[in-house]
């Protein structure tokens, strides 16, 4: 049995599997600490983790692991090549780790070409070509991050953002919120747009929290849950 983790910025999710077939998962806060790692893991022989989060919450999970007697992590990194996807990156060490395990992941789904929106915190958009060459990518904030930073920067926008959930739509917004939320959803959507436009008939693949917010703008993409996880396998697998 493998314990597969997937540290982000403001969660954990993990999964168990057995020769890739899911068996348990969940989603925890970092909050409220490490109690989950002890509940119905004790057969686990392997502790893979795809980390973007702060190395005090790395060296936390780590102590964690130990004090349990579970095997120690092994951590993914981004590499120049692996699993038939050549880094774009001038610095392949500079490519975030979760986005390297999704192109893994992708490149084992098929020929492609893919455009691979992963939209939690932030919203990274990368290309990946037929040939596994990835062509590089965006980052741009998330839903909830971009609604954060105007909240944060005025009373006003803080008060329309606070009563309701996000609101999807392309044209121009009738009052504060709709306005805001349907600048969030045009920019989204027109950085997704162009990045497809770099391929004739690309796959798009949409994973992450607000991959449904995205889904609306284009109803014929993939949405993959655990896209992490898969290129987590790939990468110890060789």
């Amino acid at each position: 049995m493998n314990l597969l983790i997937d540290m982000g910025n403001s969660r954990i999710k993990w999964q168990l599997r057995m020769a890739g077939r899911l068996c348990e998962s969940g989603v925890e806060s970092y909050e409220n600490g490490f109690a989950w790692l002890s509940r119905g893991k004790s057969s686990v022989v392997r502790v893979l983790v795809s980390c973007v989060a702060a190395d005090e919450r790395r060296q936390s999970l780590v102590e964690a692991l130990s004090e349990r007697g579970m095997p120690e992590p092994e951590f993914a990194a981004a590499s120049p090549e692996a699993a038939g996807v050549r880094c774009g990156y001038r610095d392949y060490r500079s490519l975030g780790v979760d986005r390297w395990l999704a192109l893994l992941a992708v490149k084992n789904r098929g020929l492609g070409p893919w455009v691979i929106v992963d939209s939690g915190t932030a919203l990274t958009v990368d290309l990946l070509d037929q040939g596994g060459e990835h062509l590089g990518g965006y980052i741009a904030p998330g839903v909830s991050l971009m609604r954060c930073a105007l909240a944060g920067q005025s009373a006003a926008l803080g008060a329309a953002l606070s009563r309701e959930a996000f609101r999807l739509g392309e044209e121009a917004g009738e009052d504060t919120r709709g306005a805001i939320d349907h600048a969030i959803f045009v920019m989204g959507q027109s950085l997704i747009e162009r990045a497809m436009a770099r391929f004739e008939g690309a796959s798009l693949v949409l994973t992450g929290g607000d991959a449904g917010v995205w889904l609306e703008a284009f109803p014929a993409a993939q949405v993959v849950d655990g896209l992490v996880f898969d290129g987590l396998e790939r990468c110890f697998r060789g």
